[in-house]
């Protein structure tokens, strides 16, 4: 738990940065690609149908994670009051999976 609060206090700027500079440079790759197929007449493949829903998949997910950072760093505290779950939730585990 520890770990986590320790993430979510120190590093949510280094993971929102992230985020959007590689959201920024996917964008600009994904573009350059469409734009050098479409000015040399080549057509457009399946390849660059999966390529385009992926960046759009992207977007989804880098803005999942912006907004779940900014929510954690906004509970924190509130899960530093439920230390022993973790612990719990492990022994269970372990006594539900490892027979």
């Amino acid at each position: 738990m520890v770990d986590h609060l320790a993430s979510m206090r120190y590093y949510h700027p280094q993971i929102i940065r992230a985020n959007i500079i590689f959201s920024v440079l996917g964008t600009i790759f994904t573009g350059l690609r469409i734009w050098s197929k479409l000015s040399t007449k080549a057509k457009l493949g399946v390849d660059d149908i999966f390529i385009v829903m992926a960046q759009l998949l992207w977007y989804g997910q880098a803005g999942s994670q912006i907004a779940a950072v900014r929510l954690g760093s906004q509970v924190e505290g509130y899960f530093a009051k439920f230390d022993f779950v973790p612990d719990v939730l492990f022994s269970y585990f372990k006594v539900c999976y490892h027979p």
